[in-house]
């Protein structure tokens, strides 16, 4: 694996981590003093991926533009790792 690859790799991984270490911080802010998981801007439970990003990174760096990828579960750092728009305002997370 050439230098590029290896660093656009890595720049997914760290990109997935970055925008699910922030909505945790979101799903938190809110919830307080005692934690209810039905208050805040973001009710309900949430699944993230830390520790799956290279997994995401590795499959979809294998995928063209048009390939249609999905997941059952905790399935932002695939969406962000395929270039899915919108993935970085979190509006699904508040529907």
């Amino acid at each position: 694996m050439d230098d590029k690859t290896r660093l656009e790799l890595y720049r997914v991984m760290v990109l997935s981590r970055t925008y699910e270490e922030a909505i945790l911080r979101e799903y938190h802010a809110d919830k307080k003093p005692a934690f209810d998981i039905g208050a805040g801007l973001v009710p309900g439970e949430m699944h993230l991926s830390a520790g799956q990003e290279p997994a995401a990174a590795g499959v979809c760096a294998h995928l063209r533009r048009d390939d249609a990828v999905t997941a059952t579960h905790r399935p932002h750092h695939i969406a962000i790792a395929h270039g899915v728009p919108g993935q970085d305002d979190g509006r699904d997370l508040r529907s």
